[in-house]
């Protein structure tokens, strides 16, 4: 069924040739900016902020660079961390789609809030995307002067690209069989300690393009598996273990008692790279898996319209 051009047919907004063409599209600035760095995040750019915090130490810093990733759906608190940020001293870098109808403002009279045009003064433009992590992430790099870490992510991409595009084959396409593996079930999302940012963007994935729920185990994770089907065994039967980045020790624990309780358990195994360019590697089959998932269900991949009834009325 996903070898049929047919089925593609569902994707009215091409979202599968937007995926192919991802690596090494990233046309954005690539200057480097003062330290120290501190960065928030909202909306679309939430997920990338918590995975730049491997390198960015701060969420707010005096004096440096203050990045504010500004993805929608931040009912106010964007306006409030910039002027905290202006207060403090730090250089606002603001990239995303902008704020509705306000931002943080100095001038002679000191910090103030202004109307403005919801995209004036950003410095880096960032359109409503699925896949806008990406960008933000690559921007993120070339910023804080890591730029052999943003080539190492364009490497890994590049090499998925090769073996989950639309043209390879289920037979051979990790993509498209760990979708059939999904379909009809409820992922259980874990992992181990290095990539636990994985499992809120499998998550937003999963729902965003796979319009899927699944259930994240991020706190405690070894009593709530070895707990949580004891009353009700029968729950486990519609349910699959996804294990993202591979096993550790703790994992190797989780997967021993998942086995009997879980249809399957499944290892998705982190590309053999540094640390953020598996992170970006995860999220990008992630989202490989997630659109084929849509499509097993015969649903459009792109945003829900309820979704967009939020951002609009935001």
């Amino acid at each position: 069924m996903l070898d049929s051009a047919e089925r593609f047919d569902l994707d009215t907004t091409h979202l599968a040739q937007t995926l192919e063409a991802l690596p090494r599209s990233y046309a954005g600035p690539t200057k480097v900016l003062a330290a120290p760095y501190g960065i928030i995040g909202f909306g679309e750019g939430a997920w990338a902020a918590e995975v730049a915090r491997d390198w960015i130490d701060a969420s707010m810093v005096a004096g440096g660079t203050q990045f504010v990733l500004l993805g929608g759906l931040d009912f106010g608190e964007a306006d409030s961390g910039m002027i905290l940020a202006e207060a403090a001293g730090a250089t606002l870098y603001r990239m995303g789609i902008g704020l509705k109808a306000t931002r943080a403002t100095r001038d002679e009279k000191g910090l103030t809030l202004k109307f403005t045009d919801p995209l004036a003064d950003l410095e880096h433009l960032i359109p409503i995307s699925p896949f806008s992590s990406y960008t933000y992430l690559q921007a993120l790099c070339y910023a804080c002067d890591r730029a052999s870490s943003a080539e190492a992510a364009e490497v890994v991409l590049e090499d998925l690209r090769e073996t989950c595009n639309t043209e390879v084959h289920s037979d051979t396409n990790p993509a498209k069989q760990l979708a059939w593996k999904l379909w009809t079930r409820t992922p259980i999302l874990l992992a181990g300690t290095p990539f636990q940012s994985q499992i809120w963007a499998w998550q937003l994935m999963l729902s965003r393009l796979g319009k899927s729920m699944s259930i994240p185990i991020e706190r405690n994770p070894l009593t709530i598996v070895a707990s949580g089907f004891e009353a009700r065994h029968e729950t486990g039967d519609s349910l699959v273990a996804l294990l993202l980045g591979g096993s550790d020790e703790a994992l190797e624990f989780m997967q021993e008692v998942l086995e009997s309780r879980v249809s399957e358990v499944i290892q998705v195994p982190a590309p053999s790279t540094e640390l953020y360019a598996q992170q970006l590697g995860l999220w990008y089959f992630g989202a490989w898996v997630s659109y084929y998932l849509a499509l097993l269900y015969g649903t459009d991949p792109k945003d829900s319209a309820a979704l967009n009834e939020l951002r609009n009325n935001q």
